[in-house]
């Protein structure tokens, strides 16, 4: 492999977990973190899905923060 093959490689790999994390994030972690988005609309949700895609390690922190998984 070169190393173009494995940068869209890890591109993907990247895109694939963003994927799969916005879509559990969204189904079960977004609640917990804003409240508000439990009356909300599920379009709004939707929304959601592209963002946290593209920023899941971020929300990946702030979801284990939300949840008390930091103790200090």
């Amino acid at each position: 492999m070169s190393g173009i093959d494995l940068f869209l490689a890890a591109i993907g790999l990247y895109a694939i977990c963003g994927v799969v994390f916005a879509l559990v994030f969204v189904w079960a972690g977004v609640v917990r973190m804003d409240p508000a988005v439990g009356d909300s609309p599920r379009m709004v949700r939707v929304l959601f899905v592209p963002g946290i895609a593209g920023l899941w390690p971020v929300m990946l922190v702030k979801w284990i923060r939300a949840s008390g998984g930091e103790q200090s």
